[in-house]
């Protein structure tokens, strides 16, 4: 049941189905948007851990100093994105 919950390959609605399919279990209005909530908070949270590794990715390369145009292209990152990096470097 808990990885049909916490799966980050299904939506909500497709959880739902799932523990009504599979484990019998009733799935109420309440308990969709519950599964909504959790799929969405689920996707922030990836979406932000992978955005930190991007960065330390793009700080160690900096620190290499690797050109933009390789940091480019293994992490698929804009110059906008370096420059920002790099520049928080800067700062701290």
């Amino acid at each position: 049941m808990l990885r049909i919950i916490f799966s980050d390959k299904l939506n909500g609605k497709e959880k739902a189905a799932l523990l009504e399919e599979t484990l019998q279990i009733s799935v109420d209005e309440e308990i969709r948007e519950e599964l909504n909530d959790m799929t969405s908070l689920l996707d922030g949270i990836l979406e932000r851990r992978e955005k930190e590794a991007k960065v330390k990715i793009i700080q160690n390369m900096l620190a290499d100093h690797t050109p933009y145009e390789k940091i480019k292209l293994y992490t698929n990152a804009t110059d906008a994105e370096i420059a920002e990096v790099e520049k928080e470097m800067l700062v701290n």
